[in-house]
């Protein structure tokens, strides 16, 4: 009888972790042509209930090609809304990446924190573009990534 009682709690877990399977950040790039990652550089102090403050990004990215690449641009943005997101920000480079090379980009964002104790350590997806051109023309990429994937927790004690 009890496992019976049971049955209802062990299905409902069980879809909830076939829902929550399928990761955002987990989806395949536009190209295989050019590597890419990114991290956060710094975590900026929060004081306040909420605030806009910028945020540091380094972004790395390949070139897989015999040719060389040029980054005219990168745009990121965080796909999700919550206590740490980033609203849609371009930034023009025009920045050479010779064949077999990677190159560094310094990108900050201003970002929306609400959570004071999470800040933008928060755990954040964010998609980024890049437009590059080279030999064989312009084009355009784009890499989704998860940032930030530890856990923290925070405790605050109210003002009395």
């Amino acid at each position: 009888m009890r496992a019976r009682a049971l049955l209802p709690l062990a299905t409902l877990l069980l879809l909830c972790a076939a829902s929550c399977s399928h990761s955002v950040a987990g989806e395949e790039d536009t190209t295989r042509d050019v590597s890419f990652s990114i991290v956060q550089s710094a975590d900026p102090p929060i004081s306040g209930s909420m605030t806009r403050i910028d945020v540091p990004f380094e972004i790395t990215i390949g070139n897989k090609t015999s040719e060389p690449m040029t980054v005219n641009r990168i745009a990121m943005q965080s796909m999700e809304v919550g206590d740490y997101q980033i609203p849609y920000k371009p930034r023009n480079f025009d920045k050479v990446i010779p064949p077999g090379a990677k190159e560094k980009f310094e990108f900050w964002a201003n970002a929306i924190v609400t959570d004071p104790i999470l800040g933008t350590r928060a755990p954040l997806t964010l998609r980024t573009m890049v437009d590059l051109s080279g030999a064989g023309g312009a084009r355009h990429e784009v890499f989704v990534r998860a940032i930030n994937g530890r856990v923290g927790m925070g405790a605050a004690i109210p003002n009395h």
